[in-house]
């Protein structure tokens, strides 16, 4: 029987219970809540370490940093006592929900609606590429709450705020998975807001500041280029396997040292964006997905090429890596919005 795609469009459920298990999931967030109380360097590092055995899987293992991360940072007390414990064990998976269709990449005309009422808020609207579509237990969803007035912000707008919202509240269900061409099993696709009420408790960090916690996501030091790096690495795995096979010539030699050094350049850009040591850390991060994207692709394109006619089968895992590699640059922020975010500043 031909599998679906909504069976292929998302990762195994052995994959998924075995990264809830693993610990890595509490990465981020403070012992006082069963985590690890790692910081940005340890995050990107655990992403890499995951994408380079499986970058679908890596992509909801970032998205579930960031969304604890947010909550630690933005959280009340009681949301951090409620949810961050179990964040941190693997009983919830999270995913953030800020795209639509039609938005654009820098949010700023949703749909997406949240009224308020007595005692809390009703969502209605339909939320597009959410990673982890259907295997999340908790979405941090982006709605416009009041009418967005004339701001300068490049990413987001006034008048937006962010909701924690439980994957079982009524209202809320998933829509069709995306058939993208790389990131297969990520569980990419939308979720729909029915007129799902919420408490006034769950939203994070006060109605209509949203754009203020998106802006200071890029300072955090985490980056989606640590899943470009691990991409990278699975990449040069690829190579050494199969040239400790068919042997290599000098000039081979020569130009594995070219791929190895642009490897390390990937490197060291993720781990310097982790650290926070910059001048500006904000833009180091912005760079640093940018620029580990686009060596990833071409560290690809030569690993494919080093393979010679293996590199050529539809069949070897390169040539899934070469197509997970270009969906990066798509993703939030997309390269775009990354040069305008970084460029802004200079205009500013």
């Amino acid at each position: 029987m031909t599998a679906t795609l909504q069976e292929t469009a998302r990762p195994s459920a052995e994959s998924v219970a075995a990264l809830r298990a693993s610990g890595v999931l509490g990465t981020v967030i403070p012992r006082v809540y069963g985590g690890r109380g790692g910081d940005a360097v340890q995050a990107n590092r655990a992403v890499t370490d995951l994408a380079r055995r499986d970058p679908s899987l890596g992509i909801v293992l970032f998205q579930h940093l960031a969304v604890s991360a947010r909550i630690t940072e933005w959280g009340t007390v009681a949301q951090k006592a409620a949810i961050l414990p179990r964040l941190a064990s693997g009983e919830w998976l999270a995913a953030s929900a800020w795209s639509e269709t039609g938005a654009g990449a820098a949010k700023k005309s949703l749909t997406t609606t949240a009224e308020q009422h007595t005692g809390g808020w009703a969502l209605t609207g339909t939320k597009a590429f959410v990673t982890g579509a259907g295997i999340a237990d908790l979405y941090l969803v982006l709605a416009q709450s009041e009418q967005s007035g004339d701001d300068d912000t490049v990413y987001g707008s006034s008048g937006q705020t962010l909701f924690l919202v439980p994957a079982a509240t009524p209202g809320l269900s998933v829509g069709s998975h995306v058939d993208m061409d790389g990131m297969r099993r990520s569980a990419t696709g939308s979720v729909r807001l029915n007129g799902c009420v919420l408490p006034s408790d769950n939203v994070l960090g006060g109605a209509g500041i949203a754009a203020t916690i998106i802006r200071g996501v890029r300072e955090s030091g985490a980056t989606l280029g640590a899943v470009s790096l691990g991409i990278a690495e699975a990449a040069w795995d690829c190579v050494e396997a199969h040239l400790a096979k068919a042997g290599t010539s000098q000039a081979t030699q020569y130009r594995l040292v070219d791929l190895a050094a642009r490897l390390e350049a990937v490197r060291g850009c993720i781990e310097r964006a982790g650290r926070r040591d910059s001048a500006n850390p904000g833009t180091t991060v912005l760079y640093s997905k940018l620029f580990a994207s686009a060596e990833t692709e071409e560290i690809c394109a030569q690993a494919q090429r080093l393979l010679g006619s293996a590199g050529y089968l539809q069949s070897h895992r390169v040539n899934a890596l070469a197509r997970d590699a270009r969906a990066i640059a798509l993703m939030g922020p997309t390269n775009e919005l990354c040069r305008e975010l970084v460029s802004a500043a200079w205009t500013a």
